[in-house]
């Protein structure tokens, strides 16, 4: 099915700026704009997201506007507020921390909530084997 889903899909990116770069995973998709000036990236992709919705409304394809998501790879302080307005006049706000693929990012890039978040993770699973693994007094069978 996936597959399908990228056929149908493929008429969405033809036009897409060189301003811009699409990156592609089943349904996910990033529209990615790089230069110093902040205002410059929101009007790109401002501009971007209109084309990308006209066409998705013609193709029938709508977007789940709750997982949209909004960073600015910056240490500028004006980042926190520089928010994208989408075509329909919602308003995306950036956000400190975005999850792509599995990975959190964090305007910095540094990683260190994806190694808490990991960390966080294992910690948890590992507490959850100590219990199963407890000769004399094991999980309950409702504990499934």
């Amino acid at each position: 099915m996936p597959i399908l889903f990228l056929i149908y899909i493929r008429d969405l990116f033809p036009g897409i700026a060189l301003l811009v770069q699409v990156l592609l995973y089943i349904d996910n998709i990033a529209l990615i704009t790089f230069f110093i000036s902040l205002k410059k990236n929101i009007y790109i992709l401002k501009r971007e997201v209109a084309k990308l919705k006209e066409r998705a409304t013609k193709s029938a394809i709508e977007f789940n506007l709750a997982k949209t998501e909004l960073i600015h790879f910056t240490m500028a302080k004006e980042a926190k507020i520089t928010s994208l307005k989408l075509p329909d006049g919602e308003v995306i706000q950036p956000k400190e921390l975005v999850k792509w693929l599995g990975i959190w990012f964090n305007p910095n890039l540094t990683f260190k909530q994806y190694i808490v978040i990991c960390t966080s993770q294992a910690r948890s699973v590992f507490q959850r084997m100590t219990r199963l693994a407890n000769l004399e007094r094991g999980l309950s069978p409702f504990a499934f």
